[in-house]
């Protein structure tokens, strides 16, 4: 895998950041290379939005993430240093299964570009800068995918990764920095992943002097703002207090963003684990903040995508449950089961089988009594449930 993070916005200079006025959206298809324009309702709400989030069928629990900031921290900034996720998480925890990479493929070869979140069951968040040239509203590839929980060089063996069928930002977006994107997936792989739910806020004075959370991608050594070596290859963890805010933005004064780090989203625990924005520049690790005419637009298309009528229907059975000897999975949906895995409750494999059925039988004998979980793709469409073994 090579390199191809873009710094040109993530780099070292200011822009200056102004009021956002609300606008159209561009959804682009990769598969068609078509733009559908979808207009807005020209105004900004007030109030608060969200949504909440989701833990996912094959993570393992919910980790402990610090409560109050502790060193070692950034020399001026209310921020932590990085720290490699995996010494602290379990790649199968939440919220850190819901970080994801995002490449590019081209030639059979895969390229890092940045970093993002899953916030649905098949969508992420991620920056518009990191499929864009500067200055255009046009996206610069043919082949994006997404991989959760990456680390180390290696795909999540549980997670995999997934192909990208759309996009979807605002339009004219380096005109103020509305520096969104949404990216819809192949596959489902958020109920597998969980996912970070979204939120916005017209009320500027309860999103300062927080403490928030990120995993990101860092890709780039920058060796005058820090001495780590940095390949993209990695997933780190950070955290800190937003001191300061502006009409479209969140930042961490005397903070600094690393190329690789562009679209990782900055999310907190309040009742439910929400995405606030997204790394934009490194001056005071500036971040894009999701506004409520975004969110309005954000949440109908994704709504509107999950619940598809083209989308087939899942409907799966495990019988006997509980079972002592042996089951029987099975799809009474319309679509065969492509691949059909059994895990432990907290994640570990078990086996694979690839049926192309809609039924599979499984001989359990040689199984541990506990609670187990049957994840099946079938369709594009992923699913899942939870089987007790006596």
């Amino acid at each position: 895998m090579r390199n191809l993070t873009p710094l040109y916005l993530l780099s070292f200079f200011t822009f200056s950041c102004f009021g956002q006025n609300p606008r159209a959206f561009l959804r682009y298809t990769f598969e068609t290379a078509q733009y559908d324009t979808l207009q807005v309702s020209g105004t900004n709400p007030l109030g608060t939005f969200g949504y909440p989030h989701s833990t996912g069928y094959n993570t393992t629990g919910v980790s402990n993430m610090p409560q109050s900031l502790v060193g070692p921290t950034i020399s001026g900034a209310q921020y932590s240093r990085k720290t490699r996720a995996a010494e602290d998480y379990a790649y199968t925890s939440f919220p850190m299964s819901t970080a994801v990479k995002l490449m590019m493929i081209e030639g059979g070869d895969t390229f890092s570009l940045c970093s993002g979140s899953m916030v649905s069951e098949k969508h992420v968040m991620t920056a518009s800068h990191c499929l864009h040239d500067f200055g255009s509203d046009s996206v610069r590839f043919d082949s994006l995918l997404v991989c959760p929980a990456y680390d180390n060089g290696r795909m999540n063996p549980i997670f995999k990764c997934s192909g990208v069928v759309r996009a979807l930002y605002p339009s004219n977006w380096l005109s103020d920095f509305t520096d969104i994107t949404i990216l819809e997936l192949d596959k489902e792989l958020g109920k597998l992943t969980g996912y970070l739910g979204l939120t916005s806020s017209a009320e500027e004075d309860s999103l300062t002097n927080r403490l928030y959370y990120k995993f990101s991608y860092p890709s780039i050594h920058v060796p005058v703002f820090d001495s780590v070596p940095y390949n993209g290859d990695t997933l780190y963890f950070s955290y800190g207090i937003v001191d300061s805010i502006g009409p479209n933005t969140l930042m961490i004064l005397g903070g600094h963003g690393i190329p690789g780090e562009s679209g990782s989203s900055l999310f907190r625990k309040n009742r439910y684990w929400q995405a606030y924005g997204v790394v934009s520049r490194s001056v005071n690790y500036t971040h894009s903040r999701l506004l409520n005419w975004q969110y309005e637009v954000i949440y109908a298309e994704i709504l509107s995508s999950l619940h598809s009528p083209s989308s087939p229907e899942a409907s799966l059975i495990l019988f006997p449950n509980p079972t002592s000897g042996s089951f029987t999975v099975h799809n009474k949906g319309s679509g065969k089961m492509e691949r059909v895995v059994l895990s432990t409750i907290t994640g570990r494999v078990v086996k694979v089988w690839e049926p192309d059925s809609r039924s599979l039988y499984i001989d359990n004998t040689e199984l541990p009594g506990g609670v187990y979980v049957v994840m099946v793709e079938s369709g594009g469409m992923v699913f899942g449930e939870r089987i007790v073994v006596r």
